[in-house]
């Protein structure tokens, strides 16, 4: 981002490069939008977006499927052998 429009942010909005790389990205680049939005948002900087947040895995069991050729051979679940 350039560094003189960031500059002008900070300086007018008392933010932080942070806050500043954001609003200005947001805006596309256009400080007047950024510094609307700032302040539009009461300068809120989501700490981060859900697509860059890994997801929890499933909490449900995998089973596995037999699969079609297994079935076809007569394949099963293995048994235990009578002691």
């Amino acid at each position: 981002m350039d560094t003189q429009k960031v500059a002008e942010f900070i300086s007018i909005t008392g933010s932080d490069d942070a806050a500043a790389q954001f609003y200005l990205e947001a805006a596309g680049g256009d400080v007047q939008g950024a510094i609307s939005s700032f302040f539009d948002n009461d300068g809120a900087v989501p700490a981060a977006t859900p697509a860059s947040q890994p997801q929890p895995a499933s909490q449900e069991p995998v089973i596995p499927r037999q699969t079609e050729a297994r079935a076809q051979a007569g394949g099963s679940a293995p048994t235990a052998a009578p002691a």
